[in-house]
C-alpha cells in the first residue's frame, strides 16, 4: 500500500520543502491541489506544462530522486460550483 498526503497542508513552503517534509514521514504520494476553492501553489498553470514540454520537464523533475511521486491531481470547485481550471484531456507524458 502506497500513502500520501494532500498538499494543501503545505502550502505556505515552497514545493521541494513540501516534498521533504512528506518523504521525511515516509510517505510516498502527494495529490496536488490544482485550483479551484483552494489557490494552485505546487504546480505551474496547466496552460504552460501542456505547451511546453520544458515547463512540464522542469516540473515533473522537482519530484525526481525525492521518493514522492504525484498520486493525484486534485480540482476543487468554487463556491459558484464551477472548476476554476482549464484541464485538457491530453495526458501529460514525461518526455524520454
Amino acid at each position: 500500500m502506497k500513502l500520501g498526503v494532500y498538499n494543501a497542508v503545505l502550502h505556505d513552503r515552497p514545493l521541494p520543502e513540501a516534498l521533504k517534509v512528506i518523504a521525511d514521514l515516509g510517505l510516498t504520494g502527494i495529490e496536488v491541489n490544482s485550483g479551484g476553492f483552494l489557490p494552485a501553489v505546487h504546480i505551474p498553470t496547466f496552460d504552460d506544462i501542456l505547451v511546453s514540454d520544458t515547463a512540464r520537464d522542469d516540473y515533473l523533475g522537482i519530484f525526481e530522486g525525492t521518493g514522492v511521486a504525484i498520486a493525484g491531481l486534485n480540482c476543487g470547485v468554487s463556491r459558484s460550483g464551477t472548476s476554476q481550471m482549464n484541464l485538457s484531456s491530453t495526458p501529460i507524458p514525461r518526455s524520454a
